[in-house]
């Protein structure tokens, strides 16, 4: 009821005999398989399929995968034929030859069963448009069983009826001892270069991970991806957890990882004008993360967790005043789910800093937030650098600030100033270093 194929030196597709009805929209994937070296892998199997849950089900592989391939020399595989809706991608290797029917049998969820030594099976969950083309970058690198076992629980905000998730694992740095090494990412590039290495599990609908024998230490990082289902059509990846394995619990009972709520967010751009510069748009979160895009489009959807957010919309020399908003997962909430963003006329400026003794400031590096963000656990978000006691800004307005500054070899301190272009130099009290 399908196709296997073994890709050769240019690509085969490996798709579906009854595959995508004529006429209807199709899209293809391609990528390659890596090890922990970032050297391709031969000979891995690779299926995808299109499953019914969100979350891992045994039910969603009783019937064949849509489709299979082993990978070539370069290891390189292709899936053609794919249609709208949800798909998960396993791949499987092994340190001795495996037979389609092993591969097959691995690849299926196994409750309870820990994976044998030497072989290495990941999974990445993706939703599909129907439309254009889709990249994947799948790493395995099996090797002597490591003699820890990452496992896991989703808990917090989880919800599989209403969103998909990956759990995801980076090494920093890579871990260099023997063991399994499974990595996924994603990218649109055609040489499938420059990824940062991930591991990535799709948990089950009890928000139950596992990665089987993989060593991780308390600087490694974990996130967590998710997407809402009930918007195929969007691209609202959000991230509900983003951490270092140090913020969980204890590794030997298996790790609990709480997930914060998440709200589907529009950011609008008012006041457009007819231009060929494309319209950019930032946000700012409590936690020092910043996220920015450019798109041809008025308006963005963004899947944005609990907490506060700073906004702006940018087009050409144009730019929006800061919106701050804050988003909770409780009943009484008043939630925003449309922020608009007035663009006006905004060159960019400069602003000259200088001592309490006249000396030009030192060079540092600053955070700045106004009147949006007053009241936010960390009201100041918006870089920038002071050198030589000048303050390049672009995006923002002259007028009142609370201004963060790094302090250098001092210690960081916070200020109001009235930020002003020209030649008359703002004055800022510099604590003393101690």
């Amino acid at each position: 009821m399908r196709k296997s194929a073994v890709l050769g030196a240019s690509i085969l597709w490996a798709s579906a005999i009854f595959g995508t009805a004529a006429g209807a929209a199709a899209q293809d994937m391609r990528g390659i398989v890596r090890d922990a070296k970032d050297e391709p892998v031969a000979g891995a199997w690779v299926e995808i399929r299109k499953v019914e849950h969100a979350a891992l089900t045994a039910s969603d592989y009783e019937a064949d995968p849509f489709a299979t391939a082993r990978t070539s020399e370069d290891g390189l595989w292709a899936f053609a034929g794919l249609g709208s809706g949800l798909w998960i991608l396993t791949a499987v290797a092994a340190t001795e030859p495996l037979t389609e029917v092993a591969c097959r049998e691995l690849a299926r969820p196994r409750a309870d069963a820990a994976l044998p030594a030497g072989v290495a099976v990941t999974r990445s969950i993706r939703r599909l448009t129907g439309k254009g083309h889709a990249r994947a970058v799948l790493g395995l690198a099996p090797g002597a069983a490591a003699t820890s076992h990452l496992r896991g629980r989703l808990t917090g905000a989880f919800d599989p009826g209403r969103n998909g998730y990956e759990v995801q694992v980076t090494f920093m740095p890579k871990p260099s001892g023997p063991g399994m090494h499974v990595t996924v990412f994603s990218s649109l590039s055609a040489d499938f270069t420059g990824m940062p290495t991930q591991f990535t599990a799709v948990p089950d609908a009890e928000g139950r991970f596992d990665f089987g024998a993989l060593d991780v230490g308390d600087r490694d990082f974990i996130e967590v991806v998710s997407f809402p289902l009930d918007e195929p059509g969007h691209e609202l990846d959000g991230k509900p957890f983003h951490g270092q394995f140090l913020q969980l619990g204890q590794r030997d009972k298996g790790f609990d990882v709480p997930l914060a709520g998440q709200h589907v967010v529009t950011l609008r751009a008012l006041g457009t004008v007819g231009s060929d510069d494309p319209i950019g748009f930032t946000l700012w979160d409590e936690k020092g993360g910043e996220i920015s895009t450019e798109r041809n489009e008025v308006s963005l959807r963004w899947n944005l967790t609990d907490g506060t957010w700073l906004a702006r919309a940018t087009q050409g020399d144009r730019a929006s005043p800061l919106v701050g908003f804050r988003l909770a997962s409780t009943e009484d909430a008043d939630n925003a789910e449309d922020v608009g963003l007035v663009l006006q006329p905004c060159p960019a400026w400069t602003v000259h800093l200088v001592d309490q003794h006249g000396a030009p400031l030192a060079d540092d590096f600053l955070k700045l937030g106004n009147d949006a963000s007053a009241g936010f656990p960390a009201p100041c978000r918006v870089e920038a650098s002071c050198e030589g006691g000048l303050v390049s800004l672009e995006g923002l307005f002259p007028g009142p600030y609370l201004v963060q500054f790094d302090g250098g070899s001092k210690r960081a301190f916070t200020v109001n100033l009235d930020l002003q272009p020209g030649d008359q130099p703002v004055t800022v009290n510099v604590p003393e270093a101690r």
